[in-house]
């Protein structure tokens, strides 16, 4: 999270104050967007006496800047499974182990396991 100043394009302010907010798998994007904005809330709360007081002062941006619009979102969470990167083979899989609670496909990563659940309903609107 980032405190910059606000210029006339997205993220092109300089920069006053940034903090990295770690994460572990698995955390939901409604988790982590809530993380994110406590943290921000923190930040600001912690740094805006010292930016006021001329003790922070803004430094431009190093590297890359990434923004993501609601758009480019929109579209990144529609994932097609008709193309070949193997979600549709994963799917079936998960669906063909939901035969109730107890057992539900089962994700390993980094050593621990993870219990699977899918709720797959068509959008008609």
């Amino acid at each position: 999270v980032s405190l910059i100043e606000i210029r006339d394009s997205i993220d092109a302010g300089e920069m006053y104050v940034q903090r990295e907010i770690p994460y572990e798998f698995p955390t939901r994007g409604l988790a982590l967007h809530n993380k994110l904005l406590q943290a921000c809330t923190d930040l600001f709360v912690e740094s805006w006496p010292a930016i006021c007081a001329g003790e922070i002062r803004a430094i431009p941006q190093v590297g890359p800047i990434t923004l993501h619009t609601r758009k480019q979102t929109n579209r990144d969470r529609c994932i097609s499974i008709e193309d070949e990167r193997g979600e549709l083979a994963f799917l079936e899989r998960v669906l063909a182990h939901d035969f109730g609670p107890n057992t539900t496909v089962q994700i390993e990563h980094s050593g621990r396991k993870y219990k699977l659940t899918l709720n797959l309903e068509e959008i008609t609107a």
